[in-house]
C-alpha cells in the first residue's frame, strides 16, 4: 500500500492541492510573516507536512490543512525564540530532535541507510531541472523565487517540480514500508 493512498481517500488528492490551497494558504502565511518569499516557502513545507500526514479518517480537510499551517507557524516561532532560524522537516519525527549517539541501534542505522539509498536514487530518477530545483530547496534552503532565477524557471514551475520531486519521493520510500 502506498503511503500516498490515505490521501486520496481523504480527499486531498496531492495533484489538487496545489489548486485548491495555494491561494488560501499563501494569503494566510503573509498576513501573519509579511514575506511573501517566506509565506511561498511555508505553503510549500505545508504541502510536504500534509504527504506525510495521515488522513485516512479525515472528515473535513480544510480545516485539516490549516491545522497544519497553524502548527507550522507555532513550530516556526519556537524554533525562532530558541535561534533556529531554519525551514522544518518534512514530518514530525524527523522535526524532533536527533537522538544521541548511544540511542542508535543497528537496526536504525541500518534502516537510515536504506532510506538514504532510496532517497539518492530517486533523486536521480528525477529530471535534471526537478532534481535541481528540489536540492536547492530542501538541502541549501533557497526560496522558490531565487531557484527559478537560479535555473531559469518562473516560480510556478518551480512549485510543480518542487511538488513533483516530493511525490516521486514520497511514493519511493512509502513504496518500502
Amino acid at each position: 500500500m502506498s503511503a500516498l493512498q490515505p490521501v486520496e481517500t481523504a480527499g486531498l488528492v496531492p495533484a489538487d492541492l496545489d489548486l485548491r490551497f495555494r491561494r488560501p494558504l499563501m494569503g494566510y502565511f503573509l498576513n501573519r510573516v509579511g514575506d511573501r518569499a517566506e509565506a511561498e516557502d511555508l505553503t510549500q513545507q505545508t504541502f510536504l507536512r500534509l504527504l506525510g500526514a495521515d488522513r485516512s479518517d479525515l472528515a473535513n480537510p480544510g480545516a485539516f490543512v490549516f491545522r497544519v499551517a497553524a502548527n507550522l507557524l507555532k513550530d516556526r516561532a519556537r524554533g525562532r525564540a530558541l535561534g533556529e532560524d531554519r525551514l522544518l522537516s518534512l514530518d514530525d519525527e524527523a522535526a524532533a530532535p536527533a537522538a544521541p549517539a548511544d540511542h542508535l541501534t543497528p537496526e536504525r542505522v541500518l534502516l537510515g541507510r536504506e532510506d538514504l539509498a532510496l532517497v539518492i536514487e530517486g533523486l536521480d530518477e528525477l529530471g535534471g531541472a526537478t532534481r535541481d530545483a528540489f536540492v536547492l530547496f530542501r538541502f541549501e534552503r533557497l526560496s522558490q523565487r531565487e531557484i527559478g532565477a537560479r535555473i531559469g524557471l518562473s516560480q510556478g514551475a518551480v512549485e510543480k517540480r518542487l511538488m513533483r520531486a516530493t511525490l516521486h519521493l514520497a511514493r519511493k520510500l512509502g513504496a518500502t514500508r
